[in-house]
């Protein structure tokens, strides 16, 4: 299931073109994602579909018989980071819990 998901999102990250100074997919905000990616990234995608136009990382297997869930591999860091960042100023605040 992990090899799945990381190889997820890494289609998703190579879809999205991004400019060479993100490195991680938690450097985006998630208003960043969602106004600009979101809708680009398809739910799901076949490995052979990404292979034949976009694999260029020879440390990342990708099963052309596969179907990665992109979109949902591709938000969960970058939803992640915006809750702990958020969590983080809860409790900063004297009304934390």
């Amino acid at each position: 299931a992990y090899r799945r998901v990381r190889t997820a999102a890494f289609m998703g990250k190579k879809l999205m073109n991004l400019p060479n100074n993100i490195s991680h997919l938690c450097q985006i905000s998630l208003s960043k994602f969602n106004n600009q990616y979101r809708m680009l990234l398809p739910e799901k995608m076949p490995g052979s579909n990404f292979i034949a136009s976009l694999h260029l990382d020879p440390l990342t297997q990708i099963d052309p018989n596969e179907i990665y869930p992109v979109r949902a591999a591709t938000s969960h860091p970058i939803e992640e980071n915006f809750r702990v960042q958020l969590f983080e100023q809860l409790l900063n605040t004297d009304q934390h819990l």
